[in-house]
């Protein structure tokens, strides 16, 4: 047989479990702010998302629907000009293993990922205005 724990004394009317912390406000123009940096613009990510993975099928894990992935990750100071189109299975791999490991599976070095980051960067809605195509 299970026997209930009974309290002793009781609760005050209306008294319940208290918070010792506040919860935290989340600072929309902060975080807007931080996306812009991350991404560029809306535009700019739909525009990525139009193209093909950036591994053009040599990588094993290459499938899914292409999203943007940073080249250099946002934590060690990536932005919206460090941004490839991986596909969705490529993007989890490289998250998973590393960037390192990805472009030696993919067939590239680092250095030519960081070239199509950089010419990427140039191109686009959110180029300068000379430059965009």
């Amino acid at each position: 047989m299970v026997m209930a724990l009974r309290r002793k004394t009781r609760l005050r009317p209306g008294a319940g479990p208290r918070r010792k912390t506040w919860i935290r406000r989340r600072n929309a123009k902060r975080a807007k702010a931080a996306w812009t940096k991350a991404y560029g613009s809306a535009a700019r990510v739909e525009w990525i998302n139009s193209m093909k993975c950036e591994c053009k099928g040599k990588h094993p894990s290459c499938s899914g629907p292409t999203q943007n992935a940073h080249e250099t990750s946002r934590g060690a100071g990536g932005t919206a000009s460090n941004v490839v189109p991986m596909s969705s299975g490529c993007h989890a791999w490289q998250h998973r293993f590393g960037i390192h490991a990805w472009c030696k599976a993919a067939g590239m070095t680092r250095d030519e990922l960081k070239a199509k980051a950089a010419e990427l960067a140039t191109k686009g809605p959110d180029a300068p205005r000379g430059e965009r195509s």
